[in-house]
Formats: C-alpha cells, sequence, structure tokens
C-alpha cells in the first residue's frame, strides 16, 4: 500500500505540474487583459501608461523562458534571458501565493480573498451533500429492493427529472416560488439589513472562543438563525440537484449487489432479509459511491457558480465568475489550481479507501 501511494503521489504531482502549465497558459493567451475595461472607460488613457502597468505586473515579459528586450521610453535596451512568467509564478505558488488581485480587490492576496469567500461555499456546499446522502441512500436501497413496484417508479421519476433541470431553472422556480410567492425565504445574499454580522462570522466567533468579532456578542442565535434562513433556498436547490443523481446510483449498485451468488447464499442460510441487505448487501453496494462522494470533494470548496450567482450567495463560485468578468487572472488562476489539487487528491483518496472498503482490492 505504502508503495502504491508513493507512486500515485508522484504521479498527481506531475499532473498537478502540467494542468498548472496549462491553465496559466491557456488564461495568458485569450484575448482581451486586465486593463481592457480600464482603456475603454477612459479616452485619457494612453499606450504608454498601458505599457507601464504591464510592466508592472510582468505582463510584458515572456510566458515561458526566453530572451526579454525590454523597451524604456520608447527605446529598446539589451536583451537577456528571462525565466518566464509562468515558472516565476510556479515558484510563488509552491511558497503558498497565488499573487494579488488585480481588479477584483486591487491589491489584496488572492489566498486570502480566497479564505474570505471559502466559508460561505463550505457551509452552502456542505448542508447541501449531506442532506442529498443523507436522503437519497435510504431511498435509493428502498427503491432497489421493491424493483419495478410503484414506488419505484416514482422514485425514477423525481430522479429523472432532477437531474434532467438545470440548477438555473429550479433556482429561478423556487425564487419566483417560496420567495416572491410566498414570501417564506428571501431572494439572496446572506445578510439582511442592520444586521451587525452573518452567519460565517458567528461560526469564526464560535471557534475562536468569542475572539473574533466581539460585535457580535449576545447575538449569535438570532444572526445564526437568520444566516439559515439565508443559506435554506439555495441548499435546497442543490440539495434537490444532487438528490437524484445519489438516489440513481444507489439504486443501481444495490440492484447490481442483490443480483450476486453470495446474497443467495446469506438467504439460503435462513438469514433475515434485513440482515441480507444492511450485512452483505450494502457495504458492497456503497463501494461505487465512494468514487462519487471523492469527486464531490472539489465542489465543496470549488462551489457551485450558477447557484450562488442565481441566490447572490458570496462563496467561491461567484468569486471565480466576478474574477472572469473582470479579467483578474491572479484570482482564476487560484480557484482553479486549488480545485485542479482537490480533483487530483480526491481521486487518491478514492483509491485508498477502496481498499479498506473492498477487502477484494488489493494494491501489493
Amino acid at each position: 500500500m505504502s508503495k502504491f501511494i508513493t507512486r500515485r503521489i508522484i504521479q498527481s504531482l506531475v499532473l498537478l505540474l502540467f494542468i498548472s502549465m496549462l491553465l496559466y497558459l491557456i488564461l495568458n493567451l485569450v484575448p482581451g487583459g486586465p486593463f481592457d475595461l480600464l482603456r475603454n472607460s477612459n479616452p485619457h488613457i494612453t499606450q504608454s501608461m498601458i505599457d507601464r502597468l504591464n510592466s508592472l505586473l510582468d505582463l510584458d515579459k515572456p510566458l515561458l523562458p526566453g530572451q526579454y528586450c525590454p523597451v524604456t521610453n520608447g527605446v529598446q535596451q539589451a536583451c537577456r534571458l528571462d525565466p518566464g512568467r509562468y515558472l516565476r509564478w510556479l515558484w510563488k505558488v509552491a511558497h503558498g501565493d497565488f499573487g494579488t488581485s488585480w481588479t477584483m480587490k486591487t491589491g489584496s492576496k488572492v489566498l486570502s480573498l480566497i479564505q474570505g469567500r471559502i466559508g460561505y461555499t463550505l457551509l452552502l456546499m456542505g448542508l447541501s451533500t449531506f442532506l442529498a446522502i443523507a436522503i437519497a441512500v435510504p431511498i435509493g436501497i428502498y427503491s432497489a429492493i421493491h424493483q419495478y413496484s410503484k414506488t419505484d417508479y416514482v422514485v425514477t421519476a423525481v430522479a429523472f427529472f432532477g437531474q434532467s433541470m438545470p440548477t438555473f431553472w429550479t433556482g429561478l422556480m423556487a425564487i419566483s416560488i417560496f420567495s416572491v410567492g410566498l414570501k417564506l425565504f428571501p431572494t439572496g445574499g446572506v445578510q439582511v439589513a442592520g444586521s451587525p454580522g452573518d452567519i460565517i462570522q458567528v461560526i469564526s466567533r464560535v471557534l475562536t472562543f468569542g475572539h473574533a468579532y466581539p460585535q457580535l456578542a449576545g447575538k449569535e442565535v438570532k444572526i445564526f438563525l437568520d444566516g439559515l434562513h439565508h443559506v435554506a433556498l439555495p441548499g435546497l436547490v442543490l440539495t434537490f440537484f444532487n438528490l437524484a443523481g445519489w438516489i440513481r446510483f444507489t439504486r443501481s449498485s444495490m440492484l447490481e449487489v442483490m443480483r450476486q451468488d453470495y446474497m443467495r447464499t446469506a438467504r439460503a442460510k435462513g438469514l433475515v432479509e434485513r440482515v441480507v441487505i444492511l450485512k452483505h448487501g450494502l457495504r458492497n453496494g456503497l463501494i461505487p459511491l465512494v468514487t462519487i462522494f471523492a469527486l464531490t470533494i472539489p465542489s465543496l470548496f470549488g462551489g457551485a457558480l450558477i447557484t450562488e450567482s442565481i441566490f447572490s450567495w458570496p462563496g467561491m463560485g461567484r468569486m471565480l465568475i466576478e474574477a472572469i468578468d473582470n479579467s483578474d487572472w491572479p484570482v482564476v488562476q487560484g480557484i482553479l489550481v486549488i480545485t485542479a489539487f482537490l480533483v487530483v487528491f480526491s481521486n487518491l483518496f478514492a483509491d485508498v479507501v477502496y481498499a479498506i472498503v473492498d477487502p477484494r482490492i488489493s494494491y501489493s
């Protein structure tokens, strides 16, 4: 097992290196730049000003190692070998520095911006994923046991409907019905007018034993309940979308397990059906779901782009959209690289868990 994990870690590092280079090159080769909006909105901006800004951000240097011939006051200087913007950026990333924001919050560290948004995404995605798994697994098992029953047909129809409907449509319908029509939930955001904080600040205060956000003292419960009121609608939309997929996977996996010989052998021994399902069928039936769960880990950090945008939820997904709209490449690169790392890590995590859950798998 240790040799397998070591080999996979090395492969993962090589893969991450390739992904980071590909992402960096794509983002830096697309048309447009961080100063296009500035140039279009202000006619007094000259090309020399843009050149100075490009020099300040190293955008005038080559992407990869090569010759760099700087130009000062219109005069070309002596050329020299430059390591390239990618290697310079990669060196900083290896030391935990993803650069600074260009346009969203000029001068702020990218990691600081991510830290300010990741709590909201973890709350939204974690809540919806937990609810989806807690509801879908029992329903999927019940549907598999009662295959071709009326309940099975209803569950299958609902699962197909939930997975077929895009989240932007279900989100807008949820706002129209529950927010505008019934006025049960807010239309979006995370904080009501006049509130001194939000649910993430309350959680931070609790985790730091009251040292963080002292202005929230005595108001924690009220603000926390208000935060749950705001997260309920986007959380239910994402839960409904994820629920459909988990039900289908659980049902199909259990149906395959129930046809195996060892299940018939367990019944032939006279074991109670409940014991056969839970002890012999459930553990093997949940093995394929390990992959599905592992692949949801990146989404817990990356966020749901469409849902967060519709409900004005200040998470990672919405920040990625804002960074793309503002041509803030360091923020986009930081989010994408972290997400790529989580995807690679989650696959490695799934392989290791396979060996623990399924005794038939051996990496020796």
